[in-house]
């Protein structure tokens, strides 16, 4: 049985704009904002709570639509 969770993560494009529209906008904090070789390292969460959001930035690759000629058609 789950009895625990500690972070959610959620990929964003652009860590600062996330970091604002977390703590700026629902009124979350800040918890960890760590640099390191291979990323930011942060985390936001609700103010006394245990369960923190880790925002990763990540490159969004949006999936293409088919065209026409692409498409997969019964002829």
């Amino acid at each position: 049985m789950l009895t625990n969770i500690m972070y959610v993560t959620i990929h964003v494009t652009d860590q600062d704009r996330a970091l604002e529209f977390y703590t700026d906008g629902l009124g979350l904090e800040k918890r960890l904002d760590i640099p390191g070789p291979d990323g930011r390292f942060l985390t936001v969460g609700v103010p006394d709570g245990t369960v923190r959001i880790l925002n990763l930035a990540n490159e969004i690759v949006l999936p293409t639509v088919p065209t026409a000629d692409e498409s997969c058609c019964c002829t």
